[in-house]
């Protein structure tokens, strides 16, 4: 998938310690960075169509944009249908949100460590269990979870 997207010759994007960054892509999981609101629709519809030339399809149920506050509202669509506009968006396991900066990152993490504490309290609060099994269960379930938000 990543031979076949850097064919595209996209310009746009942003521009981050010196590198020109236009999309990032892990897996199935592809990220577009655009200047105004006609881009992304572009970008997309040139993706789909390189996807489509080794059989992968572009899941538009799935598909979502956002944009900050200096770009104006815009409708995005792929072959007739409206990609949903969100104020933030999971991607790889961190929030991303132009609106809220980081504080929604943080209030996911801090939920994903309570829900984490949670499951294991009954062992946590256990007075029979020795503090080195409690530790151990709290460093490898509720810290990655505060950490990572996993």
């Amino acid at each position: 998938m990543e031979a076949l997207s850097n064919d595209l010759d996209w310009t746009g994007g942003m521009e981050i310690d010196g590198e020109h960054l236009t999309y990032l892509l892990f897996a199935d999981d592809c990220a577009i960075f655009a200047h105004d609101a006609l881009e992304p629709q572009e970008k997309l519809e040139q993706l789909q169509m390189k996807w489509s030339e080794i059989g992968l399809e572009m899941n538009l149920s799935k598909t979502k944009w956002m944009h900050n506050q200096f770009s104006p509202t815009a409708t995005v669509e792929i072959n007739g249908e409206t990609i949903e506009e969100v104020k933030s968006f999971e991607y790889l396991g961190h929030q991303l949100s132009f609106l809220e900066g980081s504080t929604g990152e943080y209030s996911r993490r801090r939920k994903a460590a309570w829900s984490s504490f949670n499951r294991i309290s009954t062992l946590l609060l256990d007075e029979d269990l020795p503090v080195k099994v409690k530790a151990s269960l709290f460093h490898s379930t509720v810290i990655p979870a505060m950490l990572y938000g996993a």
